[in-house]
């Protein structure tokens, strides 16, 4: 629903340890740009968060983890965002 957060989660694990990115539509997410954004981690849980959804952040987002050996790509979360009918 708009206006509300949305969290995304993958676990990564690695040796060496990868570093993880997001993608939204096969675009990298550029999270400093966007104050809405932020990422984290705790161990090997990685999460995404989206506060206040706009209807603009519908998309399908995916985990990228990539260290020196090799990469991966989660499957796709697909967002839809429903907006709110005021009367």
């Amino acid at each position: 629903m708009e206006g509300q957060n949305v969290v995304f989660r993958c676990v990564v694990e690695g040796n060496p340890s990868p570093s993880v990115s997001w993608t939204k539509d096969e675009q990298g997410l550029n999270v400093a740009a966007n104050s809405r954004l932020t990422v984290s981690r705790a161990s090997s849980n990685h999460t995404l968060t989206i506060t206040d959804v706009h209807r603009s952040d519908a998309g399908s987002y995916r985990c990228v983890a990539i260290n020196n050996v090799s990469s991966s790509t989660s499957s796709v979360a697909q967002l839809e965002v429903h907006c709110k009918y005021r009367i």
